[in-house]
């Protein structure tokens, strides 16, 4: 005879053992859930690939489409990067490179500055700084930095290879970028600006490129990243992802900017040319970030007061119109004692 069973101990179980069923469930379950996982990553790696070519191989058909495609290089790598992490994004900045050495000869990346693979390396340094921890403001500001320091070893290199001088490849590099926004200006119908308007006795369009040349690299290089980085985090909340960093609208500059802005601003006066020429990069430079501010500002109002989606679109077009660009960039400036958005008492609270 077989012996009595023990008596169930209480809160075990006593009816037959769930061990095979609920396991081989559960594991199925889980394999199921992976393999679903992988594919999906494995969908988004592809669509932000296809996404990256599709944008290289556009915008080297014309020097518009260039302007209006190619600084939205950066964003499929930006978008799979904080989906999936820097590994994706360091595999899609690598399939950006090889695209651009089948699309354009080595000499003529490196005489232009290693222009087409600018955007792939915002994106990735993006990536690559958010994901080491740092402040999305941080990252975006080394990321300029490092692509600016990359530019002037080029340039620099590129006048100890064509053995020429500094001089003579600033110019000539001042004249193309100006010829270049001649062309699309013309193009589009928008007059040349005026160099008078700034108050400073320029010869001419191209002289004020030249002069200013210095402050068009690193705004171009602040806008391309900024753009992206705005766009890509609209992107990813929108299908429910999680985005590093503060949103924009409650952004704010380094408050000791009020003093390289000032003494920009005085520099002006100095009959010497280079130190006229210097501030008047500085000026830019610090115009710009105000400006950043007055956006950020303007964000902050419209999503206060709930206006539209539509209208909100509408209204960061029309920031950048002129004269109201300037305007914006007032307000940006003026939040520094006014604090439209009450991030000082927010802080000291």
């Amino acid at each position: 005879m077989r012996p009595p069973s023990a008596l169930p101990h209480p809160g075990h179980q006593t009816g037959p053992a769930p061990g095979a069923d609920a396991i081989c469930a559960v594991a199925a379950a889980c394999v199921i859930s992976g393999e679903s996982l992988t594919g999906r990553r494995l969908f988004l790696l592809l669509l932000g690939l296809v996404a990256l070519l599709a944008l290289l191989i556009l915008s080297r058909f014309h020097p518009l489409v260039h302007l209006f495609l190619g600084i939205w290089v950066p964003l499929p790598i930006l978008l799979v990067g904080w989906r999936l992490g820097a590994g994706a994004a360091v595999f899609l900045a690598l399939a950006g490179v090889v695209a651009l050495w089948g699309l354009y000869p080595l000499q003529v990346i490196f005489l232009e500055l290693l222009g087409p693979g600018y955007p792939l390396a915002f994106g990735l340094l993006l990536v690559l700084g958010t994901s080491r921890g740092w402040p999305l403001s941080a990252a975006l500001m080394i990321t300029v930095l490092v692509l600016g320091f990359i530019s002037l070893g080029l340039f620099l290199g590129q006048a100890l290879v064509s053995q020429g001088s500094l001089a003579e490849l600033w110019s000539g590099k001042s004249q193309e970028v100006a010829a270049l926004a001649a062309r699309m200006l013309k193009e589009t119908g928008i007059s040349l600006p005026d160099p008078q308007v700034l108050g400073i006795p320029l010869g001419s369009f191209q002289e004020l490129i030249r002069q200013i040349f210095p402050a068009l690299t690193l705004i171009n290089l602040a806008l391309t990243a900024w753009l992206n980085t705005l766009v890509a985090r609209w992107l990813v909340i929108t299908f429910g992802g999680e985005v590093p960093g503060e949103p924009f609208s409650r952004w704010a500059c380094p408050e000791w900017l009020i003093f390289v802005f000032l003494v920009a601003g005085f520099g002006l006066l100095i009959p010497w040319a280079w130190v006229r020429q210097a501030s008047l990069n500085f000026l830019l430079l610090g115009g710009l970030l105000y400006f950043f501010q007055g956006l950020a500002v303007l964000a902050h109002l419209l999503q206060h007061f709930k206006v539209p989606r539509g209208l909100r679109g509408v209204g960061y077009i029309l920031a950048f119109l002129n004269p109201i660009i300037f305007l914006v960039m007032v307000i940006g400036l003026l939040d520094l004692w006014l604090d439209f958005r009450g991030l000082q008492s927010s802080r000291q609270a």
